[in-house]
C-alpha cells in the first residue's frame, strides 16, 4: 500500500509510511528537552518546573510507541482521533509552558508531519482540526491565566491567530505535496504489476516469392 486512501474501505493506508522515523520519534524530543532545560537557565523562559516538561515530553515519548501501533485505522475513527489530538496536545503543553506559546505556532507542523507520515497525506482535515483546536486551547488558557505568557494579553491573542494560519497554510501545503508523491509511488507500482506484452519481432518473417517454381529434387535409383 503506499500511504493511498483506500475510498473503498474509507482507510487510510499507510505502508512504508506508516511507521515513524526514529528521529522524530526520540531524537527531536530529546534535543527539544535539552533546548528548554538550557533556556530555562538562562531565564530565556517561564520559570516552570522542569518535571512538567519532562513529563509532557516523555510521556509523549511513551504514547508514542503505543499510538504508533495505530498507524493503519479507519479514516474518521476514534483511534485516529486520539493520536492526532495526544499529538497536539502535548505540542500545545510544552510550546505554552516557556511562555513563548503563541509565537512558536509553527511547532504544530512537526507534529502534522508525523501525523501526515503516518497515516498519509488523506489525513490533513483531521491533522489540522487538531491542531487548531490545541492552539485555540492554549490562547484560552493564556488568556484565562492558566498559562504564563511574556507578551501582553492583546499581543498574546494577535500571534497566536497568526501562527494558526501559517501553521495551518504549511500543514496543507505539506499535505498537496505528500498526496503527489503518493499518487507517484502508486502509479509507479500499478506499471510494475501491469502484465508485459510480447513485442512482436520487428523483421518480417522470410516469404516464398509467387512464382517461384521450387526445385526439383533429384530422386536416386
Amino acid at each position: 500500500m503506499s500511504g493511498k486512501a483506500d475510498p473503498a474501505r474509507g482507510t487510510v493506508g499507510t505502508g512504508s509510511h506508516g511507521q515513524v522515523p526514529f528521529v522524530l520519534l526520540y531524537a527531536v524530543p530529546l534535543a527539544a528537552f535539552a533546548v528548554l532545560y538550557v533556556a530555562r537557565r538562562f531565564d530565556i523562559i517561564a520559570d516552570e518546573p522542569m518535571w512538567a516538561y519532562a513529563l509532557a515530553i516523555g510521556g509523549s515519548m511513551l504514547l508514542g510507541q503505543r499510538l504508533d501501533r495505530w498507524s493503519d485505522v479507519e479514516r474518521g475513527s476514534w483511534r485516529l482521533h486520539v493520536r492526532m489530538c495526544v499529538h497536539a496536545a502535548t505540542v500545545m503543553v510544552v510550546i505554552y509552558l516557556t511562555g513563548w506559546g503563541p509565537p512558536l505556532g509553527m511547532c504544530f507542523v512537526y507534529a502534522g508531519l508525523v501525523d501526515l507520515s503516518q497515516s498519509g497525506a488523506a489525513s490533513w482535515p483531521v491533522v489540522l482540526g487538531w491542531s487548531l483546536t490545541a492552539c485555540a486551547a492554549g490562547q484560552v488558557m493564556i488568556l484565562v491565566g492558566w498559562m504564563p505568557s511574556f507578551l501582553t494579553p492583546a499581543a498574546s491573542q494577535a500571534m497566536g491567530g497568526l501562527g494558526a494560519i501559517v501553521f495551518g497554510i504549511v500543514i496543507r501545503m505539506a499535505a498537496g505535496i505528500g498526496q503527489g508523491r503518493e499518487d507517484a509511488e502508486g502509479a509507479l507500482a500499478h506499471d510494475r504489476h501491469r502484465p508485459h506484452h510480447r513485442r512482436r519481432s520487428a523483421w518480417p518473417s522470410p516469404r516464398r516469392r509467387s512464382g517461384t517454381a521450387t526445385p526439383p529434387v533429384a530422386s536416386s535409383r
